[in-house]
């Protein structure tokens, strides 16, 4: 698998949100509100990792969990992690979508008709 060039890089970037180039890999940084959460999303990253074969290097801390992609082998970044990247970011969407649908009814309609923003709407179920 060849490396790819970095205008290359920074084209397939624009469709994943929160990814940066740096150095010879791909790094995003999700913050998963306390140590539970980020255990539970490196274990669906896991899973993501395994089908692929192809694992990032994982750094948690707390509520942080730092994600590196890179094709060793190849010495760069290659088409392998951004599908990799592409695969985490859907695992990522997914859990979002778990936390929103396991909140009650009420806190459910009263976002959605409010207009509440992601953030206000982590704040709302802390509160709960």
């Amino acid at each position: 698998m060849s490396v790819l060039h970095s205008d290359e890089i920074a084209r397939r970037l624009e469709k994943l949100p929160g990814w940066h180039h740096r150095g010879n890999a791909l790094e995003k940084h999700f913050d998963r509100r306390n140590f539970d959460g980020s255990l539970a999303f490196v274990n669906a990253v896991a899973k993501a990792a395994n089908e692929q074969n192809h694992h990032p290097d994982v750094t948690i801390s707390w509520n942080d969990v730092a994600l590196t992609l890179c094709s060793h082998d190849a010495g760069g970044i290659t088409d392998r992690d951004f599908r990799l990247a592409e695969a985490i970011e859907a695992r990522d969407k997914n859990i979002r979508l778990s936390f929103c649908t396991a909140m009650t009814p009420r806190v459910v309609a009263k976002s959605v008709s409010g207009g509440t923003r992601p953030d206000q709407l982590r704040e709302i179920v802390r509160r709960r």
